[in-house]
């Protein structure tokens, strides 16, 4: 599906925000930095600092490797709280 105009936009914003607030979450919950999450996730510190703050989205492959650092499933980072 394509997004299309300003209210799919939104959605897709609060949905990356939502994944970020999810990864940071789980991050603090087990005391790691980003640079050690993004160490074994094998990104930068700048990328997952990005995703956590919504600013990006991760892709699939990077949600999956987040979730493997953090030790959790990929749908925990997705679901809503």
């Amino acid at each position: 599906m394509l997004l299309q105009g300003n209210r799919n936009e939104g959605e897709l914003i609060r949905f990356y925000g939502r994944i970020g607030e999810n990864i940071k979450g789980a991050r603090e919950t087990r005391m790691c930095s980003q640079k050690e999450i993004a160490g074994i996730a094998g990104l930068s510190q700048s990328q997952l600092s990005r995703i956590e703050a919504g600013e990006r989205g991760a892709s699939l492959y990077a949600l999956s490797r987040i979730a493997k650092a953090l030790k959790v499933s990929p749908g925990e980072l997705i679901e809503q709280k």
